[in-house]
This record gives structure tokens, sequence and C-alpha cells, in this order.
């Protein structure tokens, strides 16, 4: 029994045989001993996994943030000004980009994440899980926020649920395309 058997629970492969790669032979001869090599190939799954998913975030954080251009300088700027003027000191004038930063990272780290356990690995499985992520996030956020406050209308949770499908539907095609690119 090996003390890395116990990854075993969490899934996460511990030898050479689980993840399909063979040691170099030169290990096998310099007398690198089981132990080392289990934790050798340990950090390299993970880092492997990790590379992936890093780069399925920024592949995702770059065409959103480019592609939310539009909807920003069209709907949501103007929205955010007159909800400024009608409620003063409670909606600001300005989204705080810290808040904004954050938010999107937490929801892009989660989409990666699923995205990957459900298998998703190329543009149109991407697009359309995107779709359908997208509508639903934002009809709960939406409607979630129209039922505790009544600073929005309904008019705009439902143009918000639209762009957000459109959203989700770019976000989910990155992270599809960049899970399958770099698995």
């Amino acid at each position: 029994f090996y003390f890395f058997e116990w990854f075993s629970i969490f899934n996460i492969p511990f030898s050479a045989h689980e993840i399909n790669w063979d040691p170099p032979i030169r290990w096998v001869k310099s007398g690198v001993s089981g132990c080392e090599m289990e934790i050798f190939f340990i950090l390299w799954f993970k880092l492997k996994k990790m590379k992936k998913y890093i780069l399925a975030f920024i592949s995702c954080f770059v065409s959103v943030s480019v592609a939310s251009i539009i909807p920003t300088i069209l709907f949501y700027g103007p929205e955010q000004a007159e909800l400024s003027k009608l409620f003063p000191g409670v909606v600001n004038e300005v989204p705080d980009p810290l808040f904004i930063l954050i938010s999107a990272s937490a929801l892009i780290i989660l989409w990666v994440v699923t995205f990957d356990k459900m298998s998703i690995t190329d543009l149109k499985n991407g697009l359309i899980t995107g779709i359908w992520f997208g509508t639903l996030t934002f009809t709960f956020f939406g409607f979630q926020f129209m039922a505790l406050t009544n600073i929005v209308s309904i008019q705009f949770a439902i143009t918000d649920i639209f762009i957000s499908a459109i959203m989700g539907a770019i976000q989910g095609g990155a992270i599809g395309w960049s899970l399958g690119r770099f698995a």
C-alpha cells in the first residue's frame, strides 16, 4: 500500500500506467525509486491540467472582454447612468472595475471547470452549452434582482438575458475551443 493510493479517492492518477505515460528508461537505470516517480507523475498531471485551465481562462477572458465592448456602450453604460441618476448613492454611475474583475473571474473559472468536467472540447459544443449556461445564469440573476428590488424593469431583465445568451455563446465557444486545443 502506497501513501499515494489515497489520491485515488479524488480520482487523481498516481502511477505512470494510469496517465498513459511510460517513464524514461534513464530513470529506471539510474535507480529512481517508485515513490519519487509517483510524486513526479502526480505533479506532472496537475500541472498539465492547470495549464489547460489557465489557457482556457485567458482565451475566454480576452474574447469576452472584446465582445462586451459593444453591449456596454449601447446598453449597459446608458442604463447604469440612468439608474445612478434615479438612485443616487445606491447605484454607482460607473461600476467598480475591481468587483467586475472578481465576479467575471469567478464566473469564468466556474465555467472552465464545469466545461472540462462535461468533456466539452470543441467550438460547437462550447457555443451551444455557453448559450444555455448564459441564458440560465442570467435569468436567475435578473429575476432574483427583480424579486429583491424594484430598480430594474422587466424589459431590462429580458434584454440582459438576451445579451447574456450571446455573450455566453462567445464565452462557451472560447472555453470549448481552448479545452480541446490545449488538452
